[in-house]
């Protein structure tokens, strides 16, 4: 018999929020914003009000992917500054309390790579990269999410790329978010030029500008991936996030410049772009009720 769940996705604007089949896949699906800046309380209410509409006697559980750092109690260790309040809340608990229902709450990258794998590319050893706003990645082991000790296991965007590199805003210096964000690289076109570009302008212009920032990124990028694939020796190298949306047309050089880098026994490794996008975190987030996380 097929098992049903609510999945829920919280990004730093919006919000989507589906009833979803372990073998359907999203059957109803709703947006809203996210309006972080207005604290957690708000947010959980007006979540909680999408929640409760979309439940019906089938439903087994709330599944969860959200920004920051989650740890295995559902409580949220850290995150970016735009939410307000949302540290040290414990989502898991308040889920459970309103609707009695099981909840599970994991990092946005660790749900989508568990998107992913269950209903994209289906790696059972598997990278996921997002790069998007800030940089983040997630551990696929074996078919299962790797956690770690504390639940925040695969933060791949604060490994350091250049030593006492550019400072990020995680307190650190040359992490991968400061060299392949969509952030990144506006900031560095803007270095360059001294004129504002969105990044997807950037990587379709030809001026010699745009040009510099693409290579420079596409050399980063390589050199990430490269020690990601020595490091894990996984079956791929999954890159999502919305950056990503501009890859396509580079993904052959992106293999070809990893590939310099890459150990012989891991140049098999597959790199990919994401092959569901938008709903790899809803689906992966409502596969924590449907499996162990």
């Amino acid at each position: 018999m097929q098992k049903y769940a609510i999945g829920v996705d919280i990004g730093g604007t919006g919000m989507q929020i589906a009833y979803i089949g372990e073998n359907d896949g999203i059957i109803k699906k709703v947006q809203i914003p996210t309006e972080a800046k207005n604290g957690g309380a708000d947010i959980i209410e007006r979540l909680s009000i999408e929640i409760e509409n979309l439940l019906d006697e089938n439903i087994m559980g709330i599944g969860v992917g959200t920004a920051g750092q989650i740890d295995n109690e559902g409580v949220i260790r850290s995150c970016t500054a735009n939410f307000k309040d949302w540290k040290g809340i414990n989502l898991k608990t308040e889920l459970e309390t309103r609707f009695n229902l099981p909840a599970q709450i994991v990092n946005d990258v660790q749900a989508m790579s568990l998107g992913e794998m269950i209903y994209g590319y289906s790696y059972p050893n598997m990278i996921s990269l997002a790069l998007g706003t800030g940089v983040g990645g997630a551990i696929i082991n074996n078919g299962k999410l790797y956690r770690g000790t504390n639940g925040s296991a695969g933060e791949m965007g604060h490994a350091v790329l250049v030593p006492f590199g550019k400072e990020c805003p995680c307190g650190s210096q040359g992490c991968l978010e400061t060299y392949l964000s969509g952030t990144a690289i506006e900031k560095r076109y803007l270095e360059l030029s001294g004129e504002e570009k969105k990044g997807q302008i950037i990587f379709k212009q030809d001026d010699e500008y745009s040009k510099q920032v693409v290579d420079e990124f596409l050399d980063y990028l390589a050199i990430a991936v490269a020690n990601i694939a020595n490091t894990f020796a996984p079956d791929a190298v999954v890159l999502s996030g919305g950056v990503v949306g501009s890859l396509e047309p580079f993904m052959d050089d992106i293999r070809t410049r990893s590939l310099q880098f890459t150990l012989e026994a891991n140049k098999e490794v597959k790199i990919l772009r994401s092959n569901l996008l938008s709903d790899a975190m809803i689906l992966g987030a409502a596969s924590t009720i449907f499996t162990e996380v």
